[in-house]
């Protein structure tokens, strides 16, 4: 269980995307900011990942990509990282899990600020029907979003429009900069 916690508490550390457009949301894409440059948060997210010693399986950079291809794409890399004390409970409840495992988040660059993307957990267990397993997904998905102190300068982010009981889950960012774009605190 504290595997689960450290796994999923890696991703709180390092997030920094802004608030989601009400499309992706509802496709369960969970979104921060970060006023921070692309290698300062690259830089947090491994350190995050190999203090909760995770397992970086790999980085594919896509604009990298592109760039051999002569097309142009802003600053975007995917990060691939797990941990199979976690992901194996889940494919062995259901196998399709695996779809979606190793876990992945997307760093990427529009005008100056740095933005992290990742799965909700609990849009996976309805995607992979998850529902009658045998996992902590409402803990799992707080350790991604609550820290055990609150860095200054961090902004409250609420989606009390998707779901009005679990809406402080989404509160309290981890990294210092962090800032949920078009939210307030409180």
């Amino acid at each position: 269980m504290n595997k689960i916690f450290a796994y999923l508490g890696a991703a709180a550390l390092i997030t920094a995307l802004g608030s989601a457009q009400a499309d992706d949301v509802g496709k369960g894409i969970e979104q921060v900011s970060s006023d921070d440059g692309m290698d300062r948060v690259e830089e947090r997210l491994r350190a995050a990942l190999d203090e909760r010693g995770m397992t970086l399986v790999t980085m594919v950079d896509h604009s990298a990509n592109a760039e051999r291809a002569s097309l142009s794409l802003s600053p975007t890399r995917m990060f691939l990282f797990g941990n199979p004390e976690v992901g194996t409970p889940m494919m062995q409840c259901q196998g399709s899990v695996a779809l979606d495992l190793p876990q992945k988040m997307l760093l990427r660059d529009e005008d100056g600020t740095t933005f992290i993307e990742w799965n909700d957990p609990h849009y996976l267990a309805g995607r992979h029907d998850l529902g009658d397993c045998d996992l902590p997904l409402d803990r799992v998905a707080e350790a991604w979003r609550v820290s055990p102190t609150r860095p200054r300068g961090i902004e409250r982010q609420h989606r009390c429009r998707l779901d009005p009981a679990r809406c402080c889950e989404y509160c309290a960012w981890l990294m210092e900069g962090i800032r949920p774009s078009g939210v307030s605190a409180g």
